[in-house]
């Protein structure tokens, strides 16, 4: 019987180009080729706006930042029940688990089911929990969306839509900033100068924000990582440009392909820059 194996990735339909890009010391610029190509881009009228996965986790935070603070409806759940009551919340995590510590485990469900079994959801909804990065809200493996999921989806697709970007931007992050006054080693993310997010919320497609945006409430842990390296905004031509930047033989993969394609089928100016010093 022949081995199973994945099927092959689509094609890439994404620019690929090759820069010969000179340096006065190549060995430092080859652990740091983005700041090269900021360099090679400010040259044809373009700044840095954003850097690898961090532009999409702040737009997360600024965003959403409403959403991660819902309590749930104890009429509908049982206070003193564990995860391991709800099975549905756990269900989209049967992917593998890979971990030296725990080899017996083999899926991220069974993980949290392990992890969490005993503890009851009264407890991981607390204010004591949302205080602790909400790590106990399992917020980063989308069980916190599972339980919202009706009130999220209304908010992504219904309200975002219609709100006054800026404003609310510069509202979460006043909300922020009062939870870490009591808490600082609180909720992550958030930065003042919301700016730099206001421009690539206003040249990406509303559908594509939408569809990262959900993207991160299914499963924080799984889908925060892959973004294009550099993040640019032409001024003079508001033009936002984003590029993925790989050395000549350097592997593009798996999820860095699956983020560039979205991009490119939404229309955005997404390509793959490959660096020869």
């Amino acid at each position: 019987m022949s081995n199973i194996t994945e099927p092959p990735l689509p094609p890439p339909i994404y620019p690929i180009s090759t820069e010969t890009l000179f340096s006065d010391n190549p060995s430092r610029d080859k652990r740091n080729k983005e700041e090269l190509v900021f360099k090679h881009f400010k040259e044809k009228g373009y700044t840095e706006i954003g850097y690898e996965n961090e532009p999409i986790h702040e737009l997360f935070f600024h965003l959403c930042f409403e959403k991660f603070l819902l309590k749930p409806n104890w009429k509908k759940w049982d206070k003193n029940k564990t995860i391991r009551d709800y099975h549905h919340l756990i269900e989209h995590l049967d992917y593998p688990y890979d971990s030296e510590k725990y080899q017996n485990i083999k899926t991220h469900r069974e993980w949290v089911d392990k992890q969490f079994c005993n503890v009851p959801l009264e407890w991981m909804y607390s204010d004591e929990c949302i205080y602790m990065n909400g790590r106990s809200l399992l917020f980063g493996e989308g069980v916190y969306y599972q339980m919202f999921k009706e009130e999220i989806d209304d908010f992504i697709d219904n309200e975002l839509p219609n709100r006054d970007i800026p404003l609310m931007m510069k509202e979460n992050y006043e909300k922020l900033k009062r939870i870490r006054e009591k808490q600082p080693m609180g909720l992550w993310g958030g930065r003042e100068n919301t700016e730099p997010l206001e421009i690539i919320y206003d040249n990406l497609p509303l559908k594509l924000v939408q569809f990262i945006m959900r993207k991160q409430f299914e499963n924080l842990h799984r889908y925060r990582n892959g973004f294009m390296d550099c993040w640019m905004w032409n001024k003079k031509d508001k033009h936002l440009k984003l590029v993925e930047v790989k050395g000549i033989d350097e592997e593009i993969l798996p999820h860095q392909h699956k983020w560039l394609n979205i991009f490119s089928d939404f229309g955005v100016d997404v390509s793959v820059l490959r660096i020869k010093f």
